[in-house]
């Protein structure tokens, strides 16, 4: 996997069409899908894996709204 630094410079330094630029499509996966990609996305942007909201029961949210 191309790392970051790699990405950004053949993004902000390739000539013509980005998708035409043999060097942007090395660092493309072979079999990448749209869900692929949108699974790396917060990765790439921020480092780490999204962890997933805690579900809370309904109750407690309930009780919150009511707290106004």
């Amino acid at each position: 996997m191309p790392s970051p630094v790699q990405e950004l410079r053949v993004f902000l330094e390739g000539e013509g069409v980005l998708a035409l630029c043999p060097e942007w499509q090395r660092l493309q996966p072979a079999n990448g899908t749209l869900l692929d990609g949108v699974a790396r996305l917060p990765k790439q942007l921020l480092g780490e894996p999204c962890a997933q909201a805690p579900v809370l029961p309904l109750s407690v949210i309930v009780r919150h709204c009511m707290r106004g």
